[in-house]
């Protein structure tokens, strides 16, 4: 209950500076706040196998209800790091939080850099993870 907190307030804060639309600070918060909904998801994931306690069926579903709100959230956050490269490519041509971003997007699994640290380029993303969308994918 207190992690649900101090998300709710993190999100409240990151989603400010992500609304201000500024080439550095935005795209920093918009990934903050994916990654922090990624984890938190996946942590609520393995209560129920922590506890090894049986999970009533209403529990169950209120976790997944919880779980795929989170994930849905990082993957919103995600993508808006990926629109705003495309509404001015050249303002986020470098940025590393859209490439992490895109990153995540192509492996939701993993939803960060590789253990080495570094990222693929562009031109190594998959075709459907690419920061480079259709042009009507962004209308």
């Amino acid at each position: 209950d207190s992690k649900s907190k101090v998300f709710a307030e993190l999100v409240t804060r990151m989603d400010k500076v992500a609304s201000l639309d500024q080439p550095e600070l935005s795209p920093k918060a918009r990934f903050t706040i994916a990654h922090a909904a990624s984890e938190l998801a996946d942590e609520i994931n393995g209560i129920p196998a922590r506890a090894g306690e049986p999970v009533t069926l209403k529990s169950q579903s209120r976790f997944n209800q919880n779980i795929a709100r989170l994930r849905d959230m990082a993957n919103r956050y995600h993508g808006n790091n990926i629109l705003a490269k495309q509404r001015s490519p050249q303002a986020y041509a470098k940025n590393e939080w859209v490439s992490k971003s895109a990153l995540a997007l192509t492996n939701p699994a993993s939803g960060q850099a590789a253990p080495d640290g570094k990222l693929p380029s562009s031109d190594q993303l998959s075709t459907g993870a690419s920061t480079e969308m259709p042009q009507q994918w962004s209308h």
